[in-house]
């Protein structure tokens, strides 16, 4: 059997970074919503992690 392997926490933030971008775009680049923008941007990019 072989050794499990324990993977690199990976750092999502880069890619959580620009969906927010890309939600920011899409909306007009109207400001007030940074904080709603990367709350959902991080939803979007953690969704696809493998759970612990």
């Amino acid at each position: 059997m072989a050794p499990l392997l324990a993977r690199e926490p990976v750092d999502a933030t880069l890619q959580i970074a620009k969906r927010a971008c890309e939600r920011y775009e899409q909306r007009g680049r109207q400001d007030g919503r940074t904080v709603q923008d990367w709350g959902q941007a991080e939803r979007e990019i953690r969704k696809d992690e493998p759970h612990q």
